[in-house]
């Protein structure tokens, strides 16, 4: 049900770190400011919709209503021990179902209790509208804001009542165009007897990659480019240069026992200059806080010697888990999942299922998992039925356990795109994990695959853009950003990306398929045919990797050709019972101009929730089937109508 709400967003500040200090304290902490929450906003009738471990999002009828419950809850929780806590608020529309609360009114009433202070209860202009009139509210300007993923500038307001904070102007505007510093985490290297520790190592260099990521100011090259110079002998001003980053942090791990020696060398890649080397012991219980510490130091270092780069004062690793032999387990399945291969991905979810036996409450195994699970359903080795589901489940109960593990929000926003086909859900998601982290590149990857589903194509290049920045050696992010440049009619420039991709790996199929549908879209269907016949022969499977070229081929008017290739694909579908070839079907009877045929396909495919059908809109190979009416009806089905 749509319908115009105002939406209070609440924050906790210092939560974490209360929780990594004094556990007692921090729940006695948050009992209370829950219970101030719940009756505060009751008696001013409205509805907490879901709590987020250190905050709220609520809904009411009114703005003033809302408004008045802030206030009142500014003013308990300021009362002697003072809680830190910052209030946003907005009017607009929101859809309200088995899935949560989600619209626009929510992802811009998140980014306004972004801009609040502690203590604070900052506003929209459409709610001071509301307000204006109530001499009990008065308010002071902060002025127009660019918040991120909303298109035009908003006017905040901070409601100046009695007791109540008002953030410093200077400081919010101040803050929002901060200068980007670069490092990159070279895989540290295992130095145990055990070559089994791997996996230990691996998972320390990954630790701090996610660690730094939340450094404001600072931007992080992602594991996958990180990784690709995994046992190379490399010079760190080369290494600087392929990855566009002034520092690399590199390092290695001894594992002798229940002991730990870290070694981490942060050098500067202009000159190839140490800036500084540290050695770090400690037992394998506080592994957590070695990475801490180390995270801090470059944090320091860099604040030094790149300036723009903030020092935090929160904690950045933080210890998910007190048991030793669980954490071993975690990074055992990260190591797998990370292979990238269906069978590493079965054997991770195994090792995610047994730390979480040994701790349940270890919410980062339930998010490898969905992850995992996601992955294994996007490409088709898993019925749809089975791993989104899966995925959902092990998402859900990592952001019950762990609200701020951006990753689960990503493996939920997935689920609810490619599985639930609910596109104002999935971006609901997507802006949580953006909002968490908005250094990691697979959250922008993320965000792009819903904003082509939608068919925002500006916006889809400015994310895929910010993906391949952030891992400039991944095919998929490279690939990706030529599908991008597709979408948006950028045909050159998609060219242009391909080749660079296929610079890395010339045998990287997705990129050569994609090459094909831009010559495709462009008119130049005979270079396409050559793009198609060399994606052909880079698909393992015999029959594999048919349908775009017979497509092309009809496209052409090579009917007996097309008809070839077609019985192909019929020959494969009997020899592979087990894949779902519903949506390549549909794709060449299209091209043969057989419609009823291709029709059949897609409902099967949507019959079977294929996650590939949300891209249906707007791509270039159902063009023949936009002007039958059946189509409109499978885009309201989708959740994609008008």
């Amino acid at each position: 049900m749509r319908k115009l709400t105002a939406i209070m967003f609440t924050d906790m500040v210092g939560y974490t770190k209360l929780m990594q200090e004094d556990e007692h304290r921090a729940k006695s902490v948050r009992d209370r400011h829950r219970a101030v929450l719940r009756t505060s906003i009751e008696k001013h009738h409205g509805e907490i919709i879901q709590f987020y471990g250190d905050g709220t999002l609520s809904i009411f009828g009114s703005a003033v209503e809302g408004v008045a419950a802030a206030v009142e809850i500014q003013r308990q929780l300021q009362q002697e021990p003072p809680i830190p806590v910052r209030i946003g608020l907005h009017i607009g529309d929101i859809i309200h179902d088995q899935d949560g609360v989600y619209g626009d009114g929510v992802n811009v009433a998140a980014r306004v209790q972004g801009k609040a202070a502690p203590g604070s209860v900052v506003i929209s202009g459409k709610v001071y509208d509301e307000v204006k009139n109530h001499p009990e509210f008065p308010v002071a300007e902060l002025g127009k804001f660019e918040l991120k993923n909303v298109k035009r500038p908003i006017r905040l307001f901070a409601i100046a009542a009695p007791g109540l904070e008002v953030p410093d102007k200077s400081a919010m505007q101040g803050s929002k165009d901060a200068p980007k510093r670069t490092i990159a985490v070279l895989p540290f290297v295992n130095m145990s007897a055990d070559p089994e520790n791997e996996h230990f190592s691996d998972g320390i260099t990954e630790e701090l990659i996610n660690a730094l990521t939340k450094v404001e100011g600072l931007q992080v090259t992602a594991r996958t480019s990180s990784f690709a110079f995994k046992g190379r002998n490399e010079d760190v001003r080369k290494i600087g240069k392929e990855l566009g980053v002034s520092a690399v942090l590199e390092g290695s791990v001894r594992k002798v026992g229940n002991r730990v020696r870290i070694t981490a060398q942060l050098v500067d890649t202009r000159d190839g200059y140490h800036i500084f080397s540290q050695a770090y012991d400690a037992v394998l219980e506080d592994v957590f806080e070695t990475q801490d510490k180390i995270s801090l130091a470059i944090v320091d270092e860099l604040r030094a010697t790149l300036p723009g780069t903030q020092r935090q004062a929160q904690v950045l690793v933080q210890r998910p888990t007190k048991n030793a032999a669980a954490y071993d387990l975690y990074l055992k399945g990260l190591f797998n999942w990370k292979k990238g291969a269906p069978d590493t991905a079965l054997q991770a979810i195994d090792h995610f299922q047994e730390a979480i036996e040994l701790d349940p409450e270890f919410a980062l195994a339930y998010s490898g998992m969905a992850g995992c699970f996601t992955f294994l359903g996007a490409i088709g080795h898993m019925p749809c039925g089975v791993a989104y589901p899966q995925a959902k489940k092990a998402a859900q109960c990592a952001i019950e356990l762990n609200p701020g593990i951006a990753e689960s929000h990503v493996a939920l926003g997935l689920v609810r795109l490619f599985y639930s086909w609910n596109l104002p859900a999935a971006r609901s998601a997507l802006d949580r994990a953006m909002a968490i982290n908005p250094g990691l590149a697979d959250v922008h990857h993320a965000y792009g695959l819903y904003l082509m589903a939608a068919g925002d194509m500006d916006e889809l290049v400015k994310s895929a853009e910010a993906a391949q920045a952030l891992d400039p050696l991944s095919l998929h992010m490279n690939e990706h950003l030529g599908r991008a440049y597709v979408a948006a009619g950028r045909h050159q420039d998609a060219i242009a990306q391909f080749d660079r991709t296929l610079e890395l790996d010339p045998e990287f199929r997705a990129a050569v398929e994609g090459k094909g549908i831009a010559y495709m879209e462009m008119g130049d269907i005979e270079t396409a045919i050559e793009q198609f016949e060399r994606f052909r022969e880079l698909t393992p499977q015999p029959q594999g990797g048919v349908a775009p070229l017979a497509h092309a081929h009809a496209r052409a008017g090579n009917m007996d050709t097309a008809r070839e290739l077609l019985e192909e694909l019929k020959l494969r579908e009997r020899n592979e019972p087990h894949m779902s070839l519903d949506l390549d079907f549909a794709v060449v009877y299209a091209g043969m101009g057989m419609i009823d045929e291709a029709f059949e396909r897609l409902e099967r495919a949507m019959e079977e929730r294929l996650g590939g059908i949300i891209f249906l809109k707007h791509a270039v190979v159902f063009e023949p089937l936009r002007q039958d009416a059946r189509f409109g009806v499978l885009m309201e089905r989708i959740g994609l109508g008008a």
